[in-house]
C-alpha cells in the first residue's frame, strides 16, 4: 500500500490542476485525491488479486475458503491502519505549519509593536523640536525685542532732552536703561546656553567644588538686582560641604533661581539661600516671600511646550527658559530639582548635588 501511495504521489505531483484552483486549494485537493485514489486502487487490486494471493500461499481448498470468509474484515483493518497512518502524518504537517504561522505572526506583531514604539518616539522628538523652534522664535520676536525697545526709547529721550532734564529725571531714565540692558543680557545668556544645550555642545566637567563658593559666586552676580528692589538676601550655610559638580552649570542654575526669586519678590522682601545635607547629597534651597505659584502651574514650569511666564513685581520680563535650563543642568548632574509654593506666601526652589565623602571615588 505504501508503494501504491508513492506512485500516486508522483503522479499527482506532476499533474496540472485547473486554473480556478489557487495554490492552497491545490495542495488540499491533491491530498484528498491521493487518499481517495489510493483507497480505490487498493480496493480494485484486492478484489482482482486477493483470491490469487491466497491460492499462492494456501493450496488446501477448505482452509483457503475459511480464510476467504475474513478477507473483507482484513481489508477493512489494513486500509484503516494505513489511512490512520497517512492522516496522522498529514495532520502533523498541518500542525507544524500552523505553529510556524503562529510564530511568524508573533514575530511580526513584535516587529510592528517595536516599529510603532520607534515611530512614537520619533514623533515625540519631532514635536519637542518643533516646540523648541517655536519657543526660540517667540523669544527672538517678542521677549528679546522688548528690552531693546525700552533702551532705545529712554536713550532717545535722553539724547533729545538731556539739557532740559534735572538730575533726578536723568537718573530715573538711566536706571530704566540699566534695568532693560540687564534683562536683555540675562535673556541672551540664557538663550545662548539653551541653544548650546539643544545641540549637545554644553561642556560638562564636574569636579570637587565647595558649596559655599558656588553660592557666593551666584550671590555676587545677582546682588545689584536685589539692592535695586531693596530685597535682603540671607545666606544660611551648614558647615561648608564639597560636591561633585560643574561650576559653570551650577552657577547658571543658582543665578537663575536667585534672579527668579528677586523678580517675583516685592520691594523690601526677603530671600534666603539655605543648605542641608544627608549621607549622599547636598540640597540647596532658594526661598522667597513673593507672590507664589499656583499648584497647577508648577509642573508646567519645566515643560518647553507650555507658555508659563509672567512679569515680575516691577514688570520685569521673562521667558520661562531659565527654569527649563535649571532642570536640564541638574539632571545632567544626576540630581533633582523641585518646587514648593503657595500663592501669596512665596516659593521654595530646591535642588540636590552629589556630596563628596572622603574615600568615595566619583570618577
Amino acid at each position: 500500500m505504501l508503494y501504491i501511495y508513492s506512485i500516486i504521489n508522483k503522479i499527482f505531483s506532476n499533474t496540472p490542476f485547473p486554473h480556478f484552483m489557487n495554490a492552497q486549494n491545490h495542495e488540499k485537493f491533491k491530498f484528498e485525491y491521493k487518499i481517495t485514489l489510493m483507497y480505490l486502487v487498493f480496493g480494485v487490486l484486492w478484489i482482482l488479486f486477493s483470491d490469487k494471493v491466497l491460492e499462492w500461499f494456501i493450496s488446501d481448498h477448505h482452509i483457503r475458503g475459511h480464510y476467504q470468509t475474513y478477507k473483507g474484515t482484513f481489508y477493512v483493518a489494513v486500509t484503516a491502519i494505513f489511512l490512520f497512518t497517512f492522516l496522522k502524518k498529514h495532520m502533523q504537517k498541518i500542525r507544524k505549519a500552523e505553529s510556524n504561522i503562529k510564530q511568524l505572526n508573533e514575530d511580526l506583531e513584535q516587529k510592528v509593536a517595536h516599529r510603532t514604539l520607534e515611530l512614537n518616539e520619533t514623533n515625540n522628538k519631532l514635536k519637542e523640536i518643533n516646540a523648541t523652534k517655536d519657543k526660540f522664535f517667540s523669544i527672538i520676536a517678542h521677549d528679546l525685542r522688548n528690552p531693546f525697545n525700552v533702551i532705545l526709547g529712554y536713550s532717545q529721550l535722553l539724547a533729545l532732552n538731556v539739557s532740559n532734564m534735572n538730575t533726578e529725571l536723568i537718573q530715573k531714565n538711566v536706571n530704566n536703561i540699566q534695568k532693560s540692558a540687564q534683562c536683555a543680557f540675562d535673556l541672551l545668556q540664557n538663550l545662548l546656553e539653551w541653544a548650546r544645550s539643544q545641540t549637545g555642545k554644553i561642556a560638562f566637567h564636574p569636579e570637587e567644588t565647595s558649596v559655599q563658593q558656588l553660592i557666593l559666586t551666584a550671590f555676587e552676580a545677582t546682588k545689584l538686582a536685589a539692592q535695586n528692589k531693596q530685597i535682603d538676601i540671607d545666606v544660611n550655610f551648614e558647615a561648608d560641604k564639597l560636591v561633585f559638580a560643574d561650576k559653570n552649570l551650577i552657577n547658571t542654575v543658582l543665578r537663575n533661581l536667585i534672579s527668579n526669586a528677586i523678580k517675583f519678590t516685592p520691594k523690601n522682601g526677603q530671600i534666603t539661600i539655605r543648605t542641608s545635607s544627608d549621607s549622599e547629597n547636598v540640597m540647596i534651597s532658594v526661598i522667597d516671600n513673593g507672590r507664589g505659584i499656583l499648584k497647577e502651574h508648577i509642573d508646567l514650569l519645566f515643560n518647553i511646550n507650555e507658555k508659563i511666564s509672567h512679569p515680575g513685581t516691577e514688570n520685569e520680563p521673562g521667558t520661562g527658559l531659565g527654569l527649563i535650563l535649571c532642570k536640564e543642568f541638574i539632571e545632567k548632574h544626576g540630581g533633582e530639582i523641585k518646587i514648593e509654593s503657595e500663592p501669596g506666601k512665596g516659593s521654595v526652589f530646591s535642588f540636590t548635588l552629589a556630596k563628596i565623602n572622603r574615600g568615595v571615588n566619583h570618577s
